[in-house]
């Protein structure tokens, strides 16, 4: 590992998840895997976070750590973006400006168990342990473990699962050459 990045503090992932995802094309291919694929956008931008600022994850702790926020997004985070989707299409004698005030409020709730969420997958890498060697791919690798996370736990899924796994694959390399190219060109300043 350089010294750079022994003594580099990784940004916030908050922050880093926020940039990365205003990045020109990255937002719709997030969208795309989390509406067409039921990917978690959080462990999609912490694949790239983790592979950058923290090569070498041991990959049962990648595993874990992929798999314990499954139940908060699941029981939380989806119910409450649901809710929101749902209530663009409700016909109601409610006012319109009360709605979307509602609709907005509901939004903020559902950022905020995405904050948590990401609070504490940032937490709990700083705390594994990593190999010294580098990995070029690690955030392909993280991906790959989470992939195989989500094709074990849903297997009702329609595609053929080689498809699907190439398809999301495409998507997240793709958001994966907007994200570091947009990185190289802020570092390079």
């Amino acid at each position: 590992m350089s010294t750079d990045q022994e003594t580099a503090i990784p940004p916030d992932f908050w922050d880093w998840s926020l940039s990365a995802y205003d990045q020109s094309g990255v937002a719709d291919m997030m969208l795309s895997l989390q509406d067409e694929h039921g990917l978690d956008v959080n462990l999609i931008l912490w694949c790239f976070w983790a592979g950058k600022f923290y090569p070498g994850l041991q990959e049962e702790d990648v595993k874990k750590l992929l798999l314990s926020t499954q139940e908060w997004q699941q029981k939380v985070t989806v119910p409450l973006r649901t809710i929101r989707r749902d209530m663009k299409s409700i016909e109601t004698e409610i006012p319109a400006k009360d709605v979307k005030k509602l609709r907005r409020d509901v939004k903020g709730l559902e950022l905020e168990t995405e904050k948590l969420e990401q609070k504490f997958l940032s937490t709990a890498t700083t705390a594994l342990p990593r190999d010294t060697v580098e990995l070029q791919e690690a955030c392909l690798i993280y991906f790959q473990n989470y992939q195989s996370l989500c094709i074990r736990l849903d297997q009702d899924r329609d595609l053929s699962l080689e498809r699907l796994a190439e398809r999301e694959t495409e998507l997240f390399l793709s958001a994966k050459s907007l994200i570091f190219q947009q990185d190289d060109m802020h570092s390079n300043d």
